[in-house]
Formats: C-alpha cells, sequence, structure tokens
C-alpha cells in the first residue's frame, strides 16, 4: 500500500491523473519490490592524528571555561581511538513499468511503454520508511529515458513528504540535468 501511495502521488506530481475507474485506465503501472536479506557491514568512525578534532579556548581561563578547554579529548576523552561498528544493512529494489492499458489486459507481460528500476541500500527492510524515498527520488524521471542516474534525497525534503501526502504540493524545483 506504501508503494502504491507514493507512486500515485509521485504520477500525479508529473502531470498523470488518476482514472475514476479502472476501464477508463489508458495507463497501468505495475509494481514490484524486492528486499534482501540483511548483511552485517562495518562503519568506520572516529580516529584522528593524535591531537583533538575540536580546539577552543584555553583551559581554566575566565568567563567559565571547563578545566580541560575546549577540546573533545582533553574535556570529554574521545576522538583519539577509531570504531568500527557493526550495522544491518538491505538492498532493495523497486520496479516501476508503464504499460499501455489495451496491451496489459490482452497480455499482462505486455512489453512497457517506460520501466524503471530503483535500488537502494539502508538499515530498514521496512517499505513504508524506505518506498516513499526512493520514489520521491526517481519522480523526475518518470516515463522518461533518463539512462542511468544516481542521486541522493533526505527523508524530510519536499519530494519525500509531497509523495507521503505530508505536503499537498511540490514547491517549484528545477528541472534533473
Amino acid at each position: 500500500v506504501a508503494i502504491r501511495k507514493a507512486v500515485a502521488r509521485a504520477l500525479a506530481g508529473q502531470g498523470y491523473q488518476a482514472a475514476k475507474s479502472e476501464p477508463e485506465a489508458d495507463l497501468v503501472v505495475v509494481i514490484d519490490w524486492m528486499v534482501s536479506d540483511p548483511k552485517i557491514v562495518l562503519r568506520h568512525a572516529g580516529g584522528d592524528s593524535g591531537r583533538p578534532q575540536v580546539m577552543g579556548a584555553a583551559p581554566g581561563g575566565k568567563g567559565g571555561m571547563p578545566a580541560a578547554g575546549t577540546s573533545n579529548y582533553g574535556a570529554l576523552g574521545f576522538g583519539a581511538e577509531a570504531q568500527d561498528r557493526q550495522e544491518l544493512s538491505y538492498n532493495r529494489t523497486l520496479t516501476l513499468k508503464g504499460v499501455d492499458r489495451q496491451a496489459f489486459d490482452g497480455q499482462p507481460t505486455a512489453k512497457p511503454l517506460w520501466d524503471m528500476t530503483l535500488t537502494s541500500e539502508g538499515d530498514t527492510d521496512a517499505v513504508p520508511t524506505f518506498a516513499p524515498q526512493m520514489v520521491a527520488a526517481a519522480m523526475p524521471y518518470i516515463a522518461s529515458d533518463a539512462g542511468k542516474v544516481r542521486t541522493r534525497l533526505g527523508s524530510a525534503e519536499p519530494p519525500v513528504k509531497y509523495v507521503k501526502g505530508e505536503i499537498a504540493s511540490l514547491p517549484p524545483q528545477k528541472p534533473p540535468p
């Protein structure tokens, strides 16, 4: 349901209109998705060259500075040691195909008018969490021949909020490169 709603909003954002009934539709959008089994990945964080990462005021000065100053290592004791932490990661694939309604009625495997394969990697396999972000990132390329495109889109950005239904319309945007 989350993917269907996100795709419907994305198509509306690109000028498509939902048919009032199935027989009135000109286009059928076929949606398929897959999530891999989780894999464990290592994320590297921290480490420095033997000196504090954050430099600031000298220690013990006037005005209430901490005894060790404002450097992260002297005041807080971190920053000198690198760490590798384990996280779960999932590969997610979403395919969207636009098929002519008459061709689809006769043969569900009919050649699509357009199709796109979206892939992402992340820390969740929850479709309602990742699908809107993937669809929003692909929205400018729906029904076009964009070739291979790599994009990043944060979950709080307007296109994601739009396909989730959190905002009524998209703010004006510049066309994709």
